[in-house]
């Protein structure tokens, strides 16, 4: 396993060299969603915003799928709190109805390197002061979390709740850390889920669908293992909990998209998805992030583009009533095709692996 870590590793570096432009003032994105949080149907607003990138990229990464790292904008905590609360300013919180609202900074908020410990405080303090929005949520890696941040956080906002999203990925040991390149030992998530429940945190517990190299009848046995490692996990501990599948896109540059522009990799189906869905409703709660966040058709999980905008509209009526029946009746002549994938074969890891990276040009020698 460690040597073909580092045969990733090496891949994943190609655009180290790579600087992006950056407006420090503005958010990077921001969308309405309609989702169930805690049981209640509700709408969302998600805010990205442009920060330093991820710091994991800079020690140990990036993860292979991922393309925040190359951000590096010189931002400072005005800037991020300027960014987040102009982009906010931009909606009408309470005529929309919109009581969620979910903070991004493509990498860590708990990361003092990413997020300023005064940006934070400032941040928090401007939802708090928010009537209509009931819950946050902040992403950061796991080795972030700890209890002075989360605490520091729950003070300012009282009684609104805090989610804590955390990427765990897959719980398979040779998917996350060679496949994904994550970086996060499982007894490390472990740690940071029973600090956030020490705290009386909630957990967003993202999984990836289908990392590069698997097929898809792996990415879906993974997916479905690893949500229920998670809710086993969690009842566990007894925290409550939100799984989060994030299905693997396209973004330029990263391994993924090198592998996806010499036909080495395909996003998801949608059917695959949905086979997941069944799998693991029952679990526990589950929501599917499908925001197209600009990319193309082709660069995003999908069936044949006739039924492609049916079944997405399908997950998202499933993310706010979380009823399986969403999916009854639903069929199309490309399901075949996506069956003829489920029973494809290739070649056992590590070999696959080396395989897959062979003639991606010349920052890949092997």
């Amino acid at each position: 396993m460690e040597d073909t870590l580092r045969t990733v590793q090496a891949a994943v570096k190609e655009y180290q060299s790579e600087k992006a432009v950056c407006d420090t003032n503005k958010a990077a994105w921001s969308e309405i969603t309609p989702v169930n949080s805690n049981g209640v149907e509700t709408k969302r607003l998600m805010i990205i915003l442009t920060a330093k990138g991820c710091t994991w990229a800079k020690t140990g990464g990036p993860c292979t799928m991922c393309n925040y790292w190359i951000k590096r904008c010189a931002v400072t905590a005005q800037n991020l709190v300027n960014q987040f609360t102009s982009e906010i300013a931009q909606y009408d919180l309470s005529e929309e109805g919109i009581t969620y609202v979910c903070i991004f900074c493509s990498g860590s908020f708990l990361s003092n390197a990413e997020v300023p410990e005064e940006a934070r405080i400032k941040i928090m303090e401007t939802v708090a002061q928010l009537p209509s929005i009931r819950k946050v949520m902040v992403e950061a890696r796991a080795e972030h979390v700890t209890k002075e941040k989360v605490l520091q956080m729950k003070t300012i906002l009282g009684e609104k709740t805090l989610e804590i999203g955390l990427g765990l990925e897959s719980s398979d040991d040779f998917v996350r850390q060679v496949c994904i390149n994550k970086g996060l030992p499982l007894k490390t998530f472990e740690k940071a889920v029973k600090v956030l429940k020490e705290c009386d945190t909630e957990l967003l517990a993202y999984i990836l669908i289908k990392p590069p190299f698997l097929t898809e009848k792996e990415a879906i046995n993974d997916a479905v293992t690893t949500a229920q490692y998670v809710f086993d996990l969690t009842e566990k501990i007894g925290i409550p909990t939100v799984v989060d599948f994030e299905a693997v896109h396209v973004k330029a540059p990263s391994l993924v998209y090198r592998l996806y522009k010499n036909k080495k990799f395909r996003c998801v189906w949608l059917w695959s998805i949905i086979d997941i869905l069944k799998k693991v409703s029952e679990l526990g709660d589950i929501q599917v992030l499908l925001s197209p966040e600009g990319y193309e058709w082709h660069e995003l999980p999908r069936n044949c583009k006739k039924c492609t905008p049916g079944i997405i509209e399908a997950i998202s009526r499933y993310n706010v009533h979380q009823n399986i029946n969403e999916f009854d009746g639903l069929d199309c002549e490309c399901r075949n095709e996506w069956l003829e994938e489920i029973d494809r074969e290739m070649e056992p890891f590590p070999e696959r692996i080396i395989t897959s990276l062979k003639g991606l040009g010349r920052y890949y020698a092997l």
